[in-house]
């Protein structure tokens, strides 16, 4: 258990740092710690409730795998000659994420009356998913440059990143929104003070995210504006 929780807060940090993990799965075998998890709490007859955490951790150290992978990525992402590789690698993990979501048990599930009844660890499996999703598509998110190497650069590739980044943004935003509404879920049956140590980095993956889409809208709209004032005045005088 002790190494368990060892090599799942190195994936924590791994993501919210950007820092390649130092306790490899390869290593560890951590492909068996869900199973042992799991038979630890079978044996385990003390509540349904306790059961209940012991489905969600195991389905947190599933989804703790599949993030690990995350950081290749990144690494994949700092030499532009391997852009569509790391494209091609962000768009396999995204599947793997989107499986591992689809197939969680029903009492894990997203629903109002898991919501109702689940204890907070439910909430931090879901702050987590939306989180790691956010981790993988924000090096593809591009809030400054964008659009700009897009029209500097009409060639195929440029498109192909521009589409990427449009794509990356717009998913960040949306689960950034996600992890925001599950906070306030969270405080509708706990004190906000009950939480997991890491749910402060959701909080700021998502505030950052969020605000970062907030000023990326502004400028276009501000870049909008501007043209539609120019545009005014041209047509006033005639130009």
């Amino acid at each position: 258990m002790t190494l368990w929780a060892c090599a799942i807060y190195d994936k924590y940090w791994a993501l919210f740092l950007g820092r390649p993990t130092s306790l490899k799965s390869a290593d560890l075998a951590i492909c068996n710690f869900s199973t042992q998890f799991e038979r630890l709490g079978s044996v385990d007859s003390a509540s349904a409730v306790r059961s209940l955490e012991t489905q969600i951790y195991v389905a947190l150290i599933d989804l703790m795998e599949l993030a690990g992978k995350i950081t290749d990525v990144r690494d994949a992402t700092s030499n532009s000659d391997t852009d569509h590789f790391a494209y091609v690698r962000m768009a396999t993990i995204e599947r793997e994420l989107g499986a591992w979501y689809s197939k969680l048990p029903k009492p894990l599930q997203w629903t109002p009356e898991n919501i109702d009844t689940a204890p907070f660890s439910f909430f931090l499996l879901h702050q987590q998913y939306h989180c790691t999703v956010i981790l993988l598509h924000r090096p593809f998110a591009l809030y400054d440059d964008a659009d700009t190497s897009a029209e500097s650069d009409s060639s195929d590739s440029s498109e192909l990143d521009s589409h990427f980044s449009t794509l990356s943004r717009t998913l960040c935003t949306k689960h950034a929104i996600r992890v925001a509404r599950i906070f306030w879920q969270h405080r509708q049956r706990f004190a906000t003070k009950h939480i997991f140590v890491t749910g402060l980095q959701h909080a700021g993956t998502a505030a950052i995210l969020l605000v970062a889409a907030l000023a990326y809208i502004r400028d276009r709209s501000s870049e909008q504006r501007t043209c539609s004032i120019w545009n005014v005045w041209l047509r006033r005088f005639k130009i």
